[in-house]
């Protein structure tokens, strides 16, 4: 069956090799080796909603080109963004 989906011509239906494997996986009954990772069983932070994320990034922008412009040095938004695990360097 994993051969029928290496091949197939319409591109719109084409799966990755990670998607081919988890299926694979899945029929064999096995666990995959991504899928005992930490990251693969907790759920996302959720996206906000439009105007929150563009406000979200202008903020993080503006914050990290303060930073450049300070040398380097991290304001409060960068420090508890990083707190949070949700900066660059977390």
């Amino acid at each position: 069956m994993l051969g029928a989906l290496e091949d197939n011509p319409c591109a719109g239906h084409a799966l990755t090799e990670k998607q081919r494997e988890a299926i694979g996986w899945d029929m064999l009954h096995k666990l995959p080796e991504l899928t005992v990772l930490e990251m693969a069983k907790k759920k996302p932070l959720p996206f906000p909603p439009e105007p929150a994320a563009w406000l979200g990034v202008k903020m993080m922008a503006s914050a990290m080109a303060r930073a450049d412009r300070r040398e380097g040095k991290r304001g409060l938004f960068l420090r508890t963004m990083d707190a949070i695990g949700m900066g660059f360097d977390s």
